[in-house]
């Protein structure tokens, strides 16, 4: 077995990148919606959007999200036993996120530093 088959399991390379390219379109989708969440009036929010500001203050939640996302899709296959496909990956990559942005709002831990 090469290195290539134990980093991605049964998946072939070109499914495999699909699927991450799916799961953060899923990713960035949960992400601006979240923008709605958003108090304008908050002293650390600025008033008019700005993506650096949205880049800065989600990174964490970003990087959650990627990690739990490659994760889920490197192990599905051997857990549930069923390929992964792009819609599953979607769903994957808005199901973290929706989660990452649940601890985000209820808890500290996500925050930037």
């Amino acid at each position: 077995m090469t290195f290539l088959n134990y980093l991605l399991g049964p998946t072939s390379p070109a499914l495999f990148a699909a699927c991450v390219f799916f799961a953060a379109i899923g990713i960035f989708f949960v992400l601006l919606l979240g923008t709605q969440l958003r108090k304008p009036d908050s002293p650390y929010s600025p008033v008019k959007f700005s993506w650096s500001y949205l880049w800065s203050d989600n990174a964490r939640r970003i990087y959650a999200s990627v990690i739990a996302v490659l994760i889920s899709l490197r192990f599905y296959p051997e857990i549930f036993g069923k390929d992964i496909t792009p819609l599953l990956a979607f769903g994957v990559g808005t199901a973290w996120d929706g989660i990452a942005l649940f601890i985000k709002q209820k808890t500290s831990l996500l925050d930037p530093k």
